[in-house]
């Protein structure tokens, strides 16, 4: 049994371990009697994203194939390599103790969101701006958001998992649905917040997060709403040499899987593209004494 994608192909040794080949051997990928995730690359080949893209082609032949619901993975603190490979996959930290972190993968159905708001005076923008961890933490500091969502915006896939945006190309990008009180903050506001987040100069993602599902998008709930993003957008464009924005309606949105919700207040150390400055910005937006009470990341 052969599977694989562009970059590689896992060659089946027994049902649970493979070989992973590119134009040789470039190592071996497989699980224990514990059902615990073990990834071996060759030294000279580490680097080039064979690991990341076995993990994924071996995951879902465990859960589809194999029907084995949960994966394990226990990883050494000191190994920044492999943790970044397994939270790329879908693996979701549950536990650490002083030495290591230890992950698990489940099958993970994401939910389609009904694009809307149930309160008059609310209104929600859909804001798509590199990692969503990061632009979901940055938003929850202003005054008069009242919630935020991290998910999966205006893509063609149904019920789109993490793995599949960044692995393939659905059209979806990472986005956060910021819910506010249209009484307490201004879209005028949250647009200015957005602009201190991202370099709208970057056409395939944001920072070090190159690809589709991390370009920079605003897609609004109604045409009053996405004519007041225009116009705002009109003036930024000019303080920019080049400008690579998407500005259009919502078309669809699926909430991301669970463990991606308020990711940064659960996992403190997590990965963010934001830095102290950007953050201390937004925080900025809001009033004198809110300031003052506000501490931390």
């Amino acid at each position: 049994m052969i599977i694989g994608n562009e970059l590689i192909k896992l060659q089946k040794l027994d049902d649970y371990h493979f070989l992973i080949v590119a134009d040789h051997e470039v190592g071996k990928v497989g699980i224990n009697a514990d059902n615990e995730l073990e990834v071996f690359i060759n030294k000279d080949d580490q680097g080039r994203h064979y690991a990341s893209n076995a993990v994924y082609l071996f995951d879902k032949y465990l859960h589809e194939t194999l029907k084995i619901d949960i994966i394990n993975a226990k990883v050494k603190k000191e190994n920044d390599i492999y943790r970044h490979v397994v939270e790329h996959c879908g693996y979701h930290k549950q536990k650490e103790d002083d030495v290591c972190f230890y992950y698990i993968h489940q099958v993970a159905k994401t939910i389609k969101d009904d694009c809307r708001v149930n309160d008059e005076h609310h209104n929600a923008i859909y804001l798509c701006g590199g990692c969503f961890w990061g632009v979901e933490k940055a938003f929850g500091y202003l005054d008069g958001v009242v919630e935020t969502k991290a998910g999966y915006a205006n893509g063609t896939l149904a019920h789109p998992s993490y793995e599949d945006i960044i692995r393939n190309h659905t059209g979806f990008k990472e986005c956060v649905k910021v819910i506010y009180d249209q009484r307490i903050i201004e879209l005028e506001t949250i647009l200015k917040a957005y602009f201190y987040l991202i370099d709208p100069s970057q056409s395939d993602g944001q920072g070090e997060d190159i690809g589709e599902q991390y370009q920079c998008a605003i897609y609004y709930l109604n045409e009053t709403t996405g004519k007041e993003v225009r116009d705002y957008l009109a003036k930024e464009k000019e303080k920019h040499p080049s400008f690579h924005v998407e500005v259009n309606s919502i078309k669809c949105f699926y909430l991301a899987e669970d463990y991606h919700q308020n990711y940064l207040e659960t996992n403190p150390q997590g990965y963010c593209h934001i830095n102290r400055k950007q953050f201390a910005l937004i925080k900025g937006l809001n009033s004198n004494k809110q300031q003052s009470d506000q501490s931390g990341y």
